[in-house]
């Protein structure tokens, strides 16, 4: 039986999940956050899903470590707050996989399974609303998180980058 770890702060959704590979004949291990996966016993994994944004910070710098602890594991990036500037930055860390929830679960289970059927589209261009949130990611992080440095960047008032960004995170 394949197992997966899946790292995710809401209990709910890592429950729902656990169950639905169950029924597809997966053993599964649930972790709250990174810290508590890699307390876990070393046996073999198939794949890790890990969430981006745990408990308000970001489970980025835990790529590596999960990876040197469980090699052979296919590491997937999940997130409700996905940006080209956190994709770049998960892969280089060593992350095989970055999606955004929510996912459908056959499409999650082909990912990892490794039978997905990708393809690139071009004839969807992305958005003028998407090309500015990314921008805005990209300054952002140049700028270490700080959205008044951010801003004067932009050359935009803080207020208006602010409402922006949280325009942005309640899609």
């Amino acid at each position: 039986m394949k197992k997966v770890l899946i790292i995710d702060d809401d209990p709910l959704f890592s429950a729902v999940l656990a169950r639905r590979f169950a029924k597809s004949n997966w053993q599964t291990l649930t972790a709250s956050n990174p810290k508590d996966a890699l307390d876990l016993d070393e046996s073999p994994l198939h794949s890790i899903l890990l969430d981006l944004n745990i408990d308000g910070a970001s489970s980025l710098p835990f790529i590596p470590r999960l990876k040197a602890r469980w090699r052979s594991a296919n590491l997937i990036m999940m997130t409700g707050y996905a940006s080209i500037t956190t994709t770049v930055e998960a892969i280089k860390l060593g992350a095989d996989n970055y999606l955004s929830k929510p996912i459908d679960f056959k499409v999650l289970l082909q990912e990892i399974e490794g039978t997905s059927t990708k393809e690139l589209r071009i004839d969807q261009p992305i958005s003028v609303e998407a090309l500015e949130y990314e921008y805005i990611q990209l300054v952002l992080k140049q700028h270490q998180g700080n959205v008044s440095a951010t801003a004067r960047a932009l050359g935009m008032h803080r207020r208006t980058l602010q409402r922006k960004l949280l325009k942005k995170s309640t899609l």
